[in-house]
């Protein structure tokens, strides 16, 4: 989800945008090699795969419109990085078999160390009965949101769930305008 996250606020949303891989498993390295630069560049989005938290600070000061940071299963260790976004989102898997990880995380952010922020939960094709019961336990909303099977290609029905995410309105959508065709009288 954060790479199409990513690819969304470069392409269609025209934002100068970096892709921060922290959790530490090196995911995005075997997509594509960064030829000696720390980052990479695919769609307009510059991804740093295995970036540093020590210099999350250096990155914030480049001229970065948005950034998308995938802390994955090490939120934990993020903590001050966290409570330092603007929007903060986080996307629970609730399939039985990792439902527990999703409490954890619930439990985690719910502690009184962490502020009492109040992200935005999510969940991709989550089952009704799950969802209900993680909201009534952790008096949370969880937003459905849809999967998208190629983050390179973003189909037009997601666009309203990517702005949401993003922490666009309907009324403040910032989509790419058209160019207009000019035609002159002959």
């Amino acid at each position: 989800m954060s790479v199409a996250l990513s690819n969304y606020a470069a392409s269609g949303l025209g934002e100068n945008t970096a892709y921060l891989e922290l959790c530490g498993h090196g995911e995005i390295t075997h997509w594509k090699e960064t030829k000696g630069k720390d980052y990479f560049s695919d769609c307009g989005v510059h991804y740093y795969p295995d970036f540093r938290k020590e210099d999350i600070p250096i990155l914030l000061n480049l001229e970065y419109e948005r950034i998308i940071m995938d802390f994955g299963d090490a939120y934990v260790s993020f903590r001050e990085e966290i409570l330092r976004c603007d929007r903060k989102v986080f996307l629970l898997n609730l399939n039985p078999w990792q439902k527990f990880a999703a409490e954890k995380m619930a439990d985690t952010i719910q502690n009184k160390n962490w502020g009492g922020i109040q992200p935005l939960y999510a969940s991709v094709n989550a089952q009704k009965d799950v969802k209900e019961e993680m909201e009534k336990k952790y008096k949370i909303q969880v937003t459905d949101i849809f999967s998208i099977p190629n983050p390179k290609r973003i189909r037009t029905e997601s666009f309203s769930c990517m702005d949401f995410i993003l922490g666009y309105s309907n009324a403040n959508t910032k989509r790419r305008k058209s160019l207009l065709s000019i035609r002159r009288k002959a």
